[in-house]
This record gives C-alpha cells, structure tokens and sequence, in this order.
C-alpha cells in the first residue's frame, strides 16, 4: 500500500499545484465537510489501489463504478455532490490544502495500522519454542538485469531437529509488482517428500510454513521464492526469515495444506 500512497501524494501535489484560484471562505452547506471529505477521499484512494492490485477481477469500468459507487454510498454522498465538493475545494486552496493533509494523515494511519497488523500476526504464528534457523544474506535486490529472480537453499539436519518442527519462511517485498511464491519442501531418509507452495502478497510481508511429520526427522528441509523479474525498478527484498518452531498439536492439522510424495522404495 506504501507504493500507491507515494502515487496519491504525487498527483495530490500536482493537483495542488495546478490549482490557480486561492480564496478564504468558510465551507458553504452544499459542499462536504473538511473532515469527511478527507475520509472519503481516502476510501476513494483505497477504492483505486484494490483496483491497481486485482485489475483481473475489476477488467470492465461498469465494475469500477460499481466500487466507486459503493464507497460513495457509505459515506452518505451523490455522485454530484462529490463533484460539486471537488469543484469548490478546486477554487479554495487553503480548505483543500487541510482537506490534503488529513487525506495523508489517515492514509498513512492506516498504512501503518496494517504493518502493525501483518508483524503482529507472523509474531503470533511462530511464537514459543522458536529459533530463527536463516544461516544466509537477509536482503536481496533483484535488478532487471540480474541473472535470476529466484532465491533457493538448503539446510542440512542438525542435532537440534524434533519431530513434527514447523518451518516458517517469511520476507518483505518492497517495490514489488507481482504477487511471489514461496515453497518448503521436507526431504525424509527413506526418500519420501512433503512440500508447500504460497503465492504472497505483492507489497509487504509474505510467509508459508511447513510442519514436518511428528513421527520423525527429515534428513533436508528445501526451500524456495520466486518473483517476476522486474522491468524497470529494482524488487528489494529485506527481513528474511526461518523460524524453527516445536511441535504444536493444536496446530497440527494444518498439514492437510501440504502435498507428500510417498517413497518409491
């Protein structure tokens, strides 16, 4: 969300910027208070990013409307009441000004809120009996020119291993465009294979875990992220992460997520 919010202040400014006419005037009935039309521009900034970021589930314009319209149903507007807003802000500088600043203030109130949300939840998920078990480089930057878009490792058993440990890859992505996958795969001595696939988020935080069988040990745990080679700007990736967790029953059934291949032997 912090890559659309960069783009919203931009054409704010420019917006700004291009406004020519500055009067000091006290907000006529007709036009949308200060406070809520910030609100609504805000959910209206939201509107577009969730657009931006799911253009296969909002191809047509009659479904955008259908979103725009919903957001100006919440908050009680017409259509023509948002644009005769929009006109008198146009032509009163200073209201819009404060109208901009508390757009950006709630904008990046709750982008904040939502990476408070996202570390408290992979906190949640991996707390207790846990070590960080990541033995490599914790950034990446993956250029439009780089030779892969692929990070891949291996870590070899050690003493320290139980039975049924859980194993949570977790990274940030940052200028990123395309959701990543993120693999675990748990190799067994007697050459049978458990593995897990997640597609990510495109922006932030993405994890996936895998639990390994409680009734014994693998000899490997594989693992994996791929992204789209970017194009232009650079793809950063910072904050990696292999949590090692012991066994939690209560837990346990999440397994069902995970595809085995059983042994040939």
């Amino acid at each position: 969300m912090g890559r659309w919010l960069s783009r919203w202040r931009a054409c704010l400014a420019v917006g700004v910027l291009a406004l020519m006419l500055v009067a000091c005037s006290n907000t006529p009935k007709y036009v949308i208070p200060k406070g809520k039309m910030a609100s609504l521009m805000a959910d209206m900034y939201t509107a577009e990013s969730i657009v931006e970021s799911n253009r296969a589930k909002f191809s047509s314009d009659s479904l955008r409307k259908v979103l725009k319209q919903s957001v100006l149903l919440r908050h009680g507007v017409t259509q023509e009441e948002f644009d005769t807003s929009m006109v008198w802000y146009g032509h009163n500088l200073s209201d819009f000004i404060e109208v901009y600043d508390q757009t950006i203030d709630i904008l990046q109130e709750r982008v904040d809120h939502s990476a408070s949300l996202g570390n408290a939840a992979l906190a949640s998920s991996v707390d207790g009996d846990s070590i960080d078990a990541w033995l490599w480089a914790r950034h990446y930057t993956l250029s439009p020119n780089g030779p892969s878009s692929i990070i891949s490792f291996q870590l070899p058993r050690d003493e320290n291993w139980d039975p049924g440990d859980a194993y949570t890859l977790a990274m940030k992505f940052v200028g990123n465009r395309d959701a990543a996958t993120l693999g675990l795969t748990a190799l067994y001595d007697d050459g049978s294979v458990e593995f897990v696939n997640s597609k990510g988020a495109v922006e932030g935080w993405t994890r996936v875990q895998l639990i390994t069988d409680s009734t014994r040990v693998p000899v490997k745990i594989l693992g994996h992220m791929s992204a789209k080679q970017p194009l232009s700007e650079d793809l950063r990736i910072d904050s990696v992460e292999l949590l090692r967790t012991r066994l939690r029953p209560a837990l346990y059934h999440q397994r069902y997520r995970q595809r085995q291949i059983p042994s040939k032997k």
